[in-house]
C-alpha cells in the first residue's frame, strides 16, 4: 500500500489484537508527534480506544493533513 507523505487513513475495523489501527505518511507523523511503529514508507499507531483515533484524526485535520476514513 502506498501512502502520501501528508496522508492520515483509518477505518472503524480492529486489528486482531483489538486495537483501531491508523496509518500514516512520515510528514503527517512527525507533524502529530504520536508515537508510532515504522513498517516501510508508513508508520502505524495502534489505539484501544475510537475516541483516541477521532481526538488524532481532528488533530490531523486542523493542521491540515489528508484525512482518509
Amino acid at each position: 500500500m502506498r501512502i502520501g507523505e501528508r496522508e492520515v487513513r483509518t477505518g472503524r475495523r480492529r486489528d486482531p489484537t483489538g486495537n483501531y489501527v491508523v496509518v500514516m505518511g512520515r510528514a503527517a507523523w512527525k507533524a502529530l508527534n504520536v508515537e508510532a511503529e515504522a513498517t516501510g514508507d508508513a508508520y502505524v499507531y495502534r489505539a484501544k480506544s475510537w475516541r483516541e483515533v477521532e481526538r488524532l484524526l481532528r488533530r490531523a485535520r486542523a493542521l491540515g493533513l489528508d484525512v482518509v476514513d
